[in-house]
């Protein structure tokens, strides 16, 4: 029997004989994350990759099961839901009321979204983040902090940057609508901006500048998508009788997860590893398991 390596794309005949089902996801620290959450007995059942080639992040996920799922059905990917925009889908994620979302295009077959910005999103909603940075506080801030300062900080983080991501969102989407009429299409315009420790106000200043200076298209039509994802958004939650807790947590689901937590680091614990300890949390709770089932029931 030839090797692996002698048969073309050594990790997709591995994959093609393996009995579990194989998900990428975008990179090797999401994959230990994921294990964690869904908890160690599925391993049984599939097992989390990060892509062997092209690095991490979304893109990759997606080159490699488009190349591998011909072949193989038993090969998905993970990404995260953020990544939806970049296909003209982002109200799929902003709609999103399961743990996961597919899309329609034949070309995203066997790919999984999140139904969160992503997996920084799932942990600080799923792993209570309040108790996690009351015990992982720099030390001069130790019994100095309440669980309810903390709460009005994730609050603040919160509100910035979903309003962060929806100009994120908007820049894809019209970069995507752009490509697809066959126009040059525009920068993405990062969230992590806002990070900016000048404020807000001279952070969305800049960005107005950054659009105006690359001239692909105007902060008016930026703004006129961002109020369009908005209101759509806010007008669910009314249609449901969202309370304000609920308002809260959907807008926690689809802010810039990374950078609210990098924002809540900077302020309580510069080096703390709350990943690891949410992730860690959730890990044997009843939303693992859901976790788990979902998964398993959209994979197999």
């Amino acid at each position: 029997m030839p090797r692996f390596g002698e048969i073309g794309d050594p990790t997709a005949v591995e994959n093609l004989y393996v009995e579990k089902i194989v998900v990428y996801v975008e990179g090797e620290v999401d994959a230990n994350l994921y294990y964690e959450i869904a908890g160690s007995d599925v391993r049984g059942h599939l097992e989390f990759r990060g892509p062997p080639v092209g690095g991490g992040g979304s893109d990759a996920v997606i080159t490699r099961v488009r190349a591998e799922r011909p072949v193989n059905a038993k090969v998905f990917g993970l990404v995260d839901g953020e990544a939806a925009a970049k296909a003209g889908a982002v109200d799929k994620l902003l709609e999103c009321t399961d743990l996961f979302f597919r899309l329609d295009d034949p070309g995203f077959m066997g790919i999984l979204f999140l139904g969160q910005h992503e997996l920084e999103n799932l942990l600080a909603m799923s792993g209570d983040l309040p108790d996690v940075i009351l015990r992982d506080l720099e030390p001069r801030l130790i019994g100095q902090i309440t669980r309810e300062e903390v709460e009005k900080s994730i609050t603040e983080a919160t509100r910035i940057f979903f309003f962060a991501a929806l100009i994120k969102y908007a820049s894809v989407t019209l970069n995507h609508q752009f490509r697809t009429a066959g126009a040059q299409g525009c920068r993405t315009l990062q969230s992590s901006q806002f990070l900016d420790r000048r404020g807000f106000r001279v952070t969305l200043a800049e960005i107005r500048a950054q659009v105006a200076a690359e001239g692909e298209v105007t902060w008016g039509q930026l703004r006129r998508e961002i109020r369009r994802t908005h209101q759509a958004f806010v007008g669910r939650l009314r249609t449901a009788g969202a309370d304000v807790h609920e308002v809260s947590l959907a807008k926690l689901r689809v802010a810039d997860g990374k950078s609210l937590l990098k924002l809540l680091k900077r302020r309580y614990s510069p080096g703390g590893r709350w990943e690891s300890h949410l992730a860690t949390a959730i890990g044997g709770t009843d939303f693992g398991e859901t976790f788990r089932h979902h998964l398993l029931a959209m994979t197999t």
